[in-house]
């Protein structure tokens, strides 16, 4: 298993190609930030202390969770490559079983995700730093680290589930384009979440990993809230977390930051045991 997970590590950091279109999302992101998406969001606040930390800080919360999406995606495009061009079969003769090569596969999407998530998350803190922001306090930084952690979990996951469906590389690309096309609006970066209409709030409501955005959003935005919002009302500063996606309501309560993380750890459980069983499946039906 070890042997096949490394190889599956040089093989994704081998293919330039395939690690920009991986993180292809992100840089889009950054350039609707740069363009015009940064500059509106900071006009719908005003022009206060600590507003250019605050917003800053926000995106690099949103782009945490969408590199582990489509790096976890681009990694496992390793599989269905193996898939294509029969390498698989060779494999399904050596000495190791078809769950040990499936979590092989899993655990390198699993490692790629953490470290391009960590990269990300360096190098935001440097961009935000650079910008008269603060870096994260100790306890902030083992919060973010954990939740990359589980994040690239429930993502590699959740892309393990789906990409047992395809055996072909033009099949995965365009899976690859939607992924990479929706993640920044499943994440409440393209339109804030509180702005749009309650069915669009509920259906991202129910896509697992904005609850990750969401916590991101809690560890990276409460030094420069505190700095801004330091003078507002309570009820201003309330809304204003409900339209940027750091609140959840059911009814007419606020999810808890328990329940973000149990919710996220029972989508990366079960998505597993989904994969699990739909491999053993797949395998049994051939």
């Amino acid at each position: 298993m070890k042997s096949l997970l490394i190889r599956n590590i040089k093989l994704f950091f081998r293919d330039r190609v395939q690690v920009f279109y991986s993180l292809l999302s992100t840089f889009i992101i950054i350039g609707l930030y740069a363009l015009f998406l940064g500059e509106n969001i900071s006009s719908s606040i005003g022009d206060y202390e600590g507003t250019r930390f605050l917003i800053d800080s926000w995106i690099i919360a949103g782009l945490l969770v969408v590199t582990t999406m489509t790096t976890s995606l681009g990694a496992l495009g390793i599989m269905v490559e193996d898939k294509h061009n029969k390498i698989i079969k060779d494999f399904a003769s050596s000495p190791l079983t078809s769950r040990t090569m499936m979590f092989s596969y899993f655990s390198s999407s699993l490692l790629i995700a953490l470290i391009m998530a960590v990269i990300t998350f360096i190098l935001g803190e440097i961009y935000i730093v650079m910008n008269g922001g603060n870096i994260l306090g100790f306890r902030d930084l083992i919060l973010a680290f954990s939740l990359i952690f589980l994040t690239a979990l429930t993502s590699s996951s959740m892309m393990l589930f789906f990409i047992n469906f395809f055996s072909s590389m033009n099949a995965f690309a365009a899976m690859s384009t939607v992924t990479g096309t929706l993640a920044g609006f499943l994440t409440g970066i393209y339109v804030p979440i509180g702005i749009l209409p309650q069915s669009i709030q509920t259906l991202i409501k129910l896509f697992p990993l904005s609850h990750a955005a969401l916590l991101f959003r809690n560890i990276f935005m409460a030094k420069p809230i505190e700095i801004t919002f330091r003078l507002a009302e309570q009820k201003y500063l309330d809304d204003f977390k409900f339209e940027m996606g750091l609140i959840y309501g059911i009814g007419e309560k606020s999810m808890s930051f328990t329940q973000h993380i149990f919710f996220l750890i029972i989508t990366a459980a079960f998505f597993l045991f989904l994969s699990i069983k739909l491999y053993d499946f797949r395998r049994t039906e051939k």
